[in-house]
């Protein structure tokens, strides 16, 4: 019952009681119209920003400090968790899915509509649903500059000082310094 109630006060609650609430226990900025849900398995490093952003914590969410989430940007960890380090900022209409666990490293640039997701796994007979999500934890490095449109499957390690160009899909890892681009991303040249 203890459980239900909690459930049902994540929801009840006005968002903007929340948002405040939030602001003050972590000295950060939240926009009043942010929606943020289960409160209880957020933590916002101080001097955070967040935007209009739709947060669903039902797993643990950290926030680092100096950290600015833009508009749009959706962040769920419903079976997971997402860590965001320090001075990392995500752009407008982003989405990151925490399933299995997704870490970003500090002072990371993540560009617009990127999304960080999990996969299904594809049955081996045509009658079989595709309800099992892949396990695996994606990592993004320190200092990693994702471009626009960006997308990130689990599973997959982006190396520190690595710069992914526009419009690419990472599928399998890309190593330290480098600049990685295509369909699927692969490197293109490293970085000095």
């Amino acid at each position: 019952m203890k459980k239900l109630v909690k459930f049902a006060m994540s929801f009840l609650v006005p968002r903007i009681i929340k948002n405040m609430y939030l602001m003050a226990r972590y000295s950060c900025v939240i926009h009043p119209s942010a929606d943020i849900k289960f409160i209880k398995n957020i933590i916002i490093g101080k001097g955070a920003i967040l935007g209009r952003v739709y947060i669903t914590a039902q797993g643990p969410i950290r926030i680092g400090s100096k950290s600015f989430i833009n508009d749009n940007v959706i962040l769920n960890s419903k079976t997971g968790y997402i860590h965001i380090g320090s001075e990392t900022s995500i752009n407008h209409n982003s989405v990151v899915f925490g399933n299995g666990g997704v870490e970003i490293g500090n002072r990371c640039a993540i560009g617009l509509n990127v999304q960080i997701v999990k996969n299904h796994r594809i049955p081996e007979r045509l009658s079989d649903p595709y309800d099992e999500i892949t396990p695996g934890k994606t990592i993004v490095g320190d200092n990693v500059w994702l471009c626009s449109n960006v997308v990130i499957v689990d599973g997959v390690i982006v190396g520190s000082y690595s710069v992914v160009g526009s419009n690419s899909l990472v599928s399998r890892d890309i190593p330290e310094a480098v600049i990685a681009g295509g369909i699927p991303a692969k490197v293109l040249k490293g970085r000095e």
